[in-house]
């Protein structure tokens, strides 16, 4: 037999037998280089570290980012959202602060966030007649009925305040304990009563070093402080939506003069005044904490009346 004819049938009939076994396909290519391993580590966006801005502390709240635990709110009403292991966050809700960290972009969304490693508060400048020391209380006084209301001490890097006359005329009426509203009040107040009142649910705090307390807030509210007025040593509103403005917040907790005796109301109880709800706790230096909301709110004014504490550091 022809050489040239025998070697095409034998390739042939290899042909036929790399088919059966490779169900007509092509078969693998063999190599005799090792498989190349493939890096399957995500990469990690890269932080920009020692990094600071000055801001005000606020709860992260309900928001599409899956990041950060509270938020820092700038003067031009930016937001960086913020996260650490390092520092108690907490305790400085309500405090204009200077945080300084290790900032980088959000996983959702067009957002930063900081890992924050040190935090201070941002010094205030002040009247004289009005300062107010960090670390110690106010002296309390007498309200002067004689004078005219005065504006709230603004903090630095805060949203100047949308106020009158008539807000601080209700801030100012001990006798009814009436609160400031402002448009869409019913309907925030009706979210708040909606909550589940439950202690698990009291996630949050407002704290401040400058008065030296800490009072609970629910886990869908959010609150924001207004500093102190001739007769308020401390004004707090707190809201089911984000507060701008004086008026905001359907539940008030507010630092007044005088002593519970005086009212005739015993420490940590908690009485109706007309359509309202009003919660008292003692203070030092003859001064008395109020906690006031509408009386669909009784329970959330009764939890946080018991709870309102001293803040320790």
């Amino acid at each position: 037999m022809n050489i040239s004819h025998t070697s095409r049938v034998a390739g042939l009939f290899c042909c036929l037998v790399l088919t059966a076994c490779f169900g007509g396909q092509n078969p693998p290519p063999v190599s005799e280089d090792p498989p190349t391993e493939v890096d399957t580590t995500e990469t990690v966006t890269g932080e920009t570290k020692n990094v600071s801005y000055t801001g005000t502390v606020k709860p992260a709240g309900i928001s599409i980012y899956m990041e950060g635990t509270h938020r820092l709110v700038l003067d031009d009403q930016r937001f960086i959202l913020l996260e650490s292991d390092t520092v108690d966050l907490n305790g400085y809700v309500g405090e204009t602060v200077v945080a300084q960290g290790a900032i980088r972009p959000t996983v959702e969304a067009d957002a930063m966030i900081m890992r924050v490693t040190e935090m201070s508060l941002q010094k205030v400048e002040v009247a004289e007649d009005d300062a107010v020391d960090a670390d110690d209380s106010p002296t309390p006084e007498a309200p002067d009925d004689t004078d005219e209301p005065s504006e709230p001490v603004e903090e630095p890097n805060t949203p100047e305040l949308e106020t009158s006359d008539d807000d601080f005329a209700l801030i100012d009426a001990p006798d009814n304990g009436d609160i400031p509203k402002t448009a869409g009040h019913e309907e925030r107040l009706k979210a708040m009563a909606r909550q589940n009142y439950a202690a698990e649910n009291w996630t949050y705090e407002y704290c401040t070093v400058h008065i030296g307390f800490c009072v609970p807030s629910h886990k869908n509210w959010w609150f924001t402080s207004f500093g102190a007025t001739k007769s308020q040593q401390w004004h707090v509103e707190m809201s089911s939506e984000p507060i701008g403005n004086l008026g905001d917040g359907p539940l008030v907790v507010r630092l007044v003069a005088g002593t519970l005796a005086s009212l005739n109301v015993e420490d940590g109880s908690v009485h109706e005044d007309a359509n309202l709800v009003v919660g008292y706790r003692s203070w030092t230096g003859d001064r008395h904490f109020e906690i006031i909301a509408d009386q669909s709110l009784r329970d959330a004014v009764t939890y946080m009346t018991k709870e309102l504490k001293v803040h320790s550091e």
